[in-house]
């Protein structure tokens, strides 16, 4: 859409360049026909006098001048706002790399760094909650749980309508520490406020059955059946443990 604003512009700047041309052929042939006559300009006792040629030099180089200052002042007065979409684009960079490098050190298993650079870089980062995930990730693989589940919570506070992928990134977590009632009270709340999401009906399933809650995991075998969200075989194995 900007593309085809702009062909128009430049079409309008041409016809305007083309009119001054023409207008200055026609000037300058009109000058040449009646004269070069003069210029008198007087203001009580003060006087100047010169040439048309020398007076329209002077109104040509007094208009260049004036456009030019009035560009300078422009751009001066655009240059905060400038400097600050260059320098947010700086720090968006910066915090795409810096994610990059968290992610690198992640998979290779340093978790340590990984939820350091994470962190770091979670204050530039114009989506900073993906950040605070990941550290959350990283935390959860140091066994370090206090800081998980505060990382979790500055997610939340980020980003309130992230709450599903919040909520089940940490209910994973939760359930693979075996901290299995506080991942069935995540999930519960995931689940009245959105009922019947797949994912969180399979890690309800996965909650009950490490709590080897039988009556309430029948119930819900029979659902993800219905709802095919697990293969056959998966259900009727877990099933038979039940």
């Amino acid at each position: 859409r900007q593309k085809r604003l702009k062909h128009p512009m430049k079409l309008i700047k041409l016809i305007l360049l083309i009119i001054l041309i023409v207008a200055a052929i026609y000037a300058g042939y009109f000058i040449k026909q009646q004269g070069t006559g003069f210029v008198l300009i007087q203001y009580q006792d003060f006087s100047i006098e010169s040439s048309m040629f020398v007076f329209a030099a002077f109104i040509i180089l007094l208009f260049i001048v004036v456009y030019a200052l009035l560009r300078f002042t422009l751009n001066l007065l655009k240059m905060p706002s400038f400097l600050s979409q260059r320098y947010e684009a700086y720090q968006n960079k910066k915090s795409s790399s810096g994610l990059i490098l968290g992610l690198i050190e992640f998979t290779e298993g340093q978790f340590k760094k990984a939820e350091s650079i994470f962190i770091k870089q979670a204050a530039n980062n114009e989506n900073s909650f993906l950040n605070y995930l990941l550290a959350a990730r990283a935390a959860q693989l140091l066994h370090a749980d206090n800081r998980r589940d505060n990382y979790l919570k500055q997610t939340h506070e980020i980003n309130p309508n992230a709450d599903i992928a919040i909520g089940l990134t940490q209910a994973e977590l939760q359930l693979s520490h075996h901290q299995n009632e506080m991942a069935l009270a995540t999930l519960n709340q995931l689940n009245t406020a959105h009922p019947k999401h797949n994912y969180v009906l399979r890690l309800m399933a996965r909650a009950y059955l490490q709590l080897e809650d039988w009556t309430h995991l029948c119930p819900l075998l029979s659902e993800l059946r219905q709802a095919k969200i697990l293969p056959e075989e998966v259900l009727l194995k877990t099933e038979r443990t039940a």
